[in-house]
């Protein structure tokens, strides 16, 4: 289960970046070729929510970047190592894993 601090650091950043334009890290347009039932699918999702297919599109590659990532590192010996290590080369911070929520979070 999701714990309060993720769920309310995860609305806060929404809020940002919705509300004032603030984005964690620059953006960069790139495109992919998607077959039309699934744009259609997407942007009825999109729709019921309230966000654009653009918004719902970097939140789906996004989430699907860090758990390929962490498929990826699971199977070498040091995997939140090497998670962090390829984090860092592509200019991102720290990989924060769920299960740390239970920790106590002095950097707020």
């Amino acid at each position: 289960m999701e714990s309060i601090y993720s769920m309310v650091k995860a609305a806060t950043q929404r809020s940002l970046v919705d509300d004032m334009d603030v984005i964690p890290y620059p953006t960069k347009a790139f495109s992919v070729r998607v077959s039309e039932p699934h744009i259609a699918l997407l942007d009825q999702i999109a729709e019921d929510i309230n966000v654009s297919r653009n918004s719902l599109l970097a939140d789906i590659i996004v989430a699907g970047v860090e758990e390929a990532l962490s498929a990826y590192t699971s199977v070498f010996q040091n995997p939140k190592e090497l998670a962090n290590e390829m984090r860092a080369k592509a200019g991102l911070g720290v990989w924060h894993s769920p299960s740390d929520d239970n920790v106590e979070h002095d950097e707020l």
